[in-house]
C-alpha cells in the first residue's frame, strides 16, 4: 500500500508541475468568465427587437365583444360584417379574422379565416383570441361565459372560404 501511495504522489507532482497543466487550469476557467461577461455585454447593449403585432380582425354577431382589443403582440380590430373582414383581409390591413356568430355562447364556435392555409392555429393566436373572448364574456360575470370558454373551438374555413361568405369565387 506504501508504494501505491508513493507512485500516486510521484505523478500527482509530476503532472500539476508541468506548464502545459497550470496554463490549462488557468486558462479554461478565465476564458468561460470572459464568455459569460462578453455575452452580459452585448445583452445590456442591444435593443430589444421592435415587437411583431399580430393583425386580427373580428366580426361580432352578437354584440357582446368590444373591450380589450389590444393582447399582448396582438391587435383585434373590429369590422361591421363579413364583407369588411374579407375586404380588409384582401387589402392586407390584416393577417386573418374571426367570425363570432350569434350562437357563440351556447354552441362556443368560432370561425376563423386566416389569410394562408395552416394545419393547426398557432398557439399565440390562439392565447390572443381566448383572452380577448375571456376578458369580454366576463365582464357581466356568468355561468353561461365560463361554459362557454371551456368548450372554445375554432372551426377553420379554408378551401373555398369566399364561397363561405356568399362572395363570388376567386
Amino acid at each position: 500500500m506504501n508504494k501505491t501511495f508513493i507512485i500516486f504522489r510521484h505523478e500527482f507532482f509530476g503532472t500539476i508541475k508541468r506548464v502545459g497543466w497550470i496554463v490549462m487550469t488557468l486558462i479554461v476557467p478565465v476564458l468561460v468568465l470572459l464568455g459569460i461577461g462578453l455575452f452580459a455585454l452585448v445583452s445590456s447593449t442591444s435593443k430589444p427587437s421592435a415587437e411583431i403585432v399580430h393583425t386580427i380582425g373580428y366580426v361580432d354577431e352578437t354584440q357582446m365583444f368590444d373591450d380589450h382589443s389590444t393582447q399582448d403582440h396582438s391587435a383585434l380590430i373590429a369590422f361591421g360584417s363579413k364583407e369588411e373582414a374579407y375586404q380588409a383581409l384582401m387589402r392586407n390591413e390584416i393577417e386573418e379574422y374571426i367570425i363570432i356568430p350569434s350562437d357563440y355562447t351556447s354552441s362556443g364556435t368560432l370561425y376563423r379565416y386566416p389569410l394562408e392555409k395552416e394545419l393547426v392555429t398557432p398557439p399565440a393566436t390562439i392565447a390572443a383570441i381566448k383572452s380577448f373572448l375571456t376578458i369580454n364574456l366576463l365582464k357581466p360575470l356568468s355561468i353561461a361565459a365560463l361554459v362557454t370558454l371551456s368548450s372554445l373551438k375554432f372551426s377553420p374555413c379554408y378551401w373555398d372560404w369566399p364561397l363561405c361568405l356568399g362572395l363570388p369565387a376567386l
